[in-house]
């Protein structure tokens, strides 16, 4: 009998021994009281310096130098600050959702693991079989700290359709890993800026927000070529293509485009800093200038063709030239000619420091709208509906 309990006392120890194995080779993960508790408590997203997006195919380095964001990758130009502030916002206080127990086989389903370059693998992220199987890695640098605080960001979590819901659940939150895969959890932020690894998608396109509204000259000029000149009616207040002939009719689109191209210009990249002017074909430069009705006067010179491509070169200046100076101003007018005179030049001053120094690339759409030919302008008149009219 006593050998028949020795024999249960030692397989009931034999199983605590393996069960003790099992639960150490089980992936550790926090505890369901984990929930609702901050992802990385010691980020504190106002003291950020630096901020690395490495994905399977490339790195963005974004960081601050004297008190503004710009791309490190880049000539360290400024980053769209928006997309930034918002990516920084989302990470702010961000809290677990749930805690996901996984094993190291399905960290690569879930994208929870590190990214690393492979010579097969395409621009946006995936490898040649079509699935991509790492995550993009988040590195976080504060003030006075060189080592960073990271993030693996996996895939999107996809809430389930309920009901009678045919259709795919949307993207509510997203698989994350504090620890490089060691624990996973979800939160209920997507992280979508986070995830662009592309230097290129980080910078601030926008250049130039100038309606055609605003606008009272239009002039463009260069060699070897006939001068547009473009100025408000007198009739109606809208912008008017000047000289044009009895048997001509104005081309309504074409005019529009020029007329509107500094409403949203944006460019498609940045050239080099150090590029020469030979290289750029600032020498045969076509000048478009608009002037708004606060008389700012916007300069683009348009140069050439960036290697083999229809994109262009451009540079961009501001000038005041208004005429009126304070002494023509009546005396109760005069200090509101005076604000108003500062406030353009703290506009000329703020955009100058944005474009001095850049040679910006456009796109070959925006490149015509500025170096439209003068012929373009204008048809002929179709004779049998002015005959008509006549009648």
């Amino acid at each position: 009998m006593k050998g028949k309990n020795l024999l249960i006392l030692l397989i009931l120890a034999a199983l605590l021994v393996a069960g003790a194995v099992m639960t150490r080779k089980r992936t550790p993960y926090a505890p369901p009281s984990a929930i609702g508790t901050l992802l990385l408590p010691s980020l504190k997203v106002n003291d950020i310096e630096k901020v690395t997006i490495r994905s399977k195919v490339s790195t963005a380095t974004l960081t601050k130098i004297k008190g503004q964001w710009v791309s490190a990758d880049i000539f360290n130009y400024p980053v769209d600050y928006k997309r930034l502030h918002g990516a920084l916002t989302d990470m702010n206080e961000l809290k677990i959702s749930s805690v996901i127990p996984v094993t190291p086989q399905q960290l690569s389903a879930l994208r929870l693991t590190a990214p690393i370059k492979t010579s097969g693998t395409s621009e946006s992220g995936t490898s040649e079989s079509g699935t991509s199987e790492s995550g993009t890695i988040v590195d976080f640098y504060l003030k006075n700290n060189s080592t960073p605080i990271s993030l693996l960001i996996g895939k999107t979590h996809e809430n389930e359709p309920t009901g009678e819901q045919q259709h795919r659940g949307y993207s509510d939150g997203r698989y994350v890993s504090p620890d490089n895969g060691t624990s996973a959890y979800i939160v209920s932020k997507t992280l979508d800026n986070l995830t662009e690894a592309q230097p290129k998608q980080w910078i601030q396109k926008d250049l130039t927000k100038v309606s055609a509204s605003n606008l009272k000259e239009i002039k463009i000029t260069g060699s070897n070529r006939q001068p547009i000149s473009i100025t408000l009616s007198k009739k109606d207040d809208k912008l008017a293509l000047n000289g044009v002939k009895e048997d001509e009719e104005v081309d309504s689109s074409n005019l529009g485009k020029i007329t509107s191209i500094l409403s949203y210009l944006q460019m498609s990249n940045l050239a080099d800093p150090t590029i020469s002017d030979e290289k750029a074909g600032f020498p045969d430069a076509i000048t478009f200038k608009a002037t708004t009705k606060e008389d700012l006067e916007y300069t683009v010179l348009i140069g050439g063709k960036k290697d083999a491509s229809l994109d262009r070169y451009i540079r961009i200046s501001v000038a005041s030239v208004s005429t009126e100076t304070l002494e023509e101003s009546t005396t109760e007018n005069a200090a509101k000619k005076a604000e108003q005179a500062q406030k353009i030049q703290e506009e000329i001053t703020y955009l100058n420091k944005k474009f001095t120094g850049w040679t910006y690339i456009i796109s070959s759409s925006n490149a015509d709208s500025f170096t439209m030919e003068r012929e373009t302008l204008t048809k002929k008149k179709n004779k049998e509906k002015e005959e008509e009219k006549d009648k």
